[in-house]
């Protein structure tokens, strides 16, 4: 009678679990990994202060009992990876929470929905043969969060109006889904707005404009949305976070993001944009002075990037941009800055007084421009730098980095048979080295990196592990005095 928390978990054989009636105690009941059990105990509608039910993986559960809508003090469910359960949510009036998880026989959501007069979470993933949610939804006033992930089959979200406390709506991995539910613009509490690869998605209705309340907008790789509010950031003057591209290649440019006043209000901070083909960055980047982080990813078409006042700027990232050969100055309050995949960059940007963290990947045009480039980050703390042409036989010199390094991250290639000179980096105190193929031996200088306390290498030829082994490698004493080391993942020292 005293029993408060009833949990059992990976008992395969167990059938059957004896009757729970007059445990009045009774608050939590989760049952996991029993593949044999193929129904749930009876008396529950008997544990009157029964809060949480949680099923997990339970192949062979069919149904929950139908006293289970006798629960009214059950605030959550979760059911996750049943792959023969159907749910009901009939009678459930106090149920705050809601997630389904991997159930593959449930393709309609049950009525009874609206009965679910209190649920403020609903969380719906991973289930492969969904097709439809009922009407009901719109009924649940109180629901705050809606979050649907990898339902490839559903069709269709009914409509969300009314939905006045509904702060988070989260679509992601939903191939068959077309259009966007109704009534958006009457949830006036909503923050947040996630789509993400729904690929048969083709428009986003002119009413996300009217979402005033709106702080972070998320739409990308949506590869048939060719519909797209103009204007969006002119409307939505509270967002602060936008991520937004990899949309339809029949958009022959990307969305205007604002009017072009010079004075259109804007409170934005963060903004990650994706491109297509040889679509260019919108122009109106260069009057979002809030921002404080951006990144541009798979614009082609871009050559030189940035003009503008962004004195906010703290973090930008610049990935798969294969037409890019420089930034524009004026971006004096840089900290972070990172390149991937910009074959045709010729320039770093030129006043990166105040960089503290770099990184370089795949970038071979810079090769004889790191000297130069390099010696100007004065304040530098950490680089991650490599991958630059697997015809190059040595890894160019290091020898103009700042001494105050201390996190530094090497990525080599094929060919590469010993590190750059870095031996000056006194201060250093994380060396990471990746990827050296040819390289069979650490050089004699390790021993002057006095300040190291961390030392990993990766994906580097098996007699360069044999030579560091502890005690007897030909290189252990290169390296025995470094407090943590790691090879391919194993933990070769700890002093800690």
């Amino acid at each position: 009678r005293s029993l408060v928390k009833l949990d059992i978990q990976k008992c395969p054989k167990l059938k059957f679990v004896p009757s729970l009636e007059g445990l009045v105690s009774l608050k939590t009941v989760k049952v996991e990994d029993c593949g044999g059990l193929e129904c749930l105990p009876s008396g529950l509608s008997s544990c009157p202060a029964l809060e949480e039910l949680e099923i997990w993986q339970c192949s062979n559960l069919v149904s929950i009992p139908e006293e289970v809508k006798q629960l009214r003090s059950l605030v959550k469910l979760v059911i996750w990876k049943c792959p023969k359960f159907v749910p009901s949510l009939e009678g459930l009036v106090s149920l705050k929470t809601v997630e389904l998880n991997d159930c593959d026989g449930l393709e309609y959501l049950s009525s009874g929905l609206s009965s679910c007069i209190a649920l403020e979470e609903l969380k719906i993933l991973k289930c492969s043969n969904l097709v439809s949610i009922p009407e009901e939804l719109k009924q649940l006033r109180s629901l705050v969060k809606l979050d649907i992930c990898e339902c490839p089959k559903l069709k269709f979200v009914p409509s969300l109006e009314g939905l006045v406390s509904l702060k988070t709506v989260k679509v992601e991995d939903c191939g068959g889904l077309e259009c966007l539910p109704s009534g958006l613009s009457s949830c006036t509490a909503l923050e947040e707005l996630r789509l993400q690869n729904c690929c048969n998605l083709v428009s986003i209705p002119e009413e996300l404009k009217q979402l005033r309340s709106l702080l972070v907008l998320n739409i990308w790789e949506c590869r048939k949305l060719r519909s797209f509010p103009e204007e969006i950031l002119s409307s939505l003057a509270s967002l602060k976070t936008l991520m937004l591209g990899l949309l339809s290649e029949e958009l022959e440019e990307f969305p205007n993001l604002s009017s072009t006043s010079p004075s259109t209000p804007t409170s934005l901070e963060v903004l990650v944009l994706g491109g297509w083909g040889n679509v260019t960055l919108p122009h109106q980047i260069q009057r979002l002075t809030t921002l404080r982080y951006l990144a541009i990813k798979s614009f082609n078409g871009v050559e030189e990037a940035l003009s503008g006042n962004l004195s906010c700027l703290k973090t930008l990232t610049i990935e798969g941009c294969t037409g890019l050969r420089r930034l524009s100055s004026g971006l004096l309050s840089l900290e972070r800055l990172s390149y991937y995949n910009c074959p045709n960059l010729v320039s770093l940007h030129g006043e990166l007084k105040e960089l503290h963290s770099l990184t370089i990947l795949d970038c071979p045009k810079l090769v004889g421009l790191l000297k130069e480039s390099l010696g100007c980050c004065t304040r530098l703390k950490r680089l991650q730098i490599g991958r630059f042409s697997e015809e190059l036989e040595e890894f160019p010199s290091l020898s103009s980095i700042p001494a105050s390094l201390e996190h530094l991250t090497l990525t080599g290639w094929e060919k590469l048979t010993h590190l750059p000179q870095i031996q000056h980096l006194t201060a250093l105190k994380w060396l990471n080295i990746e990827h050296f193929n040819g390289m069979e031996f650490l050089p004699d200088w390790f021993n002057n990196l006095s300040s190291l306390q961390r030392l990993e290498i990766w994906n580097c030829p098996n007699k360069l592990k044999e030579r560091c082994t502890e005690g007897s490698g030909p290189d252990w004493h290169k390296i025995s005095h470094i407090p943590c080391i790691v090879i391919d993942g194993e933990l070769i020292q700890s002093k800690h």
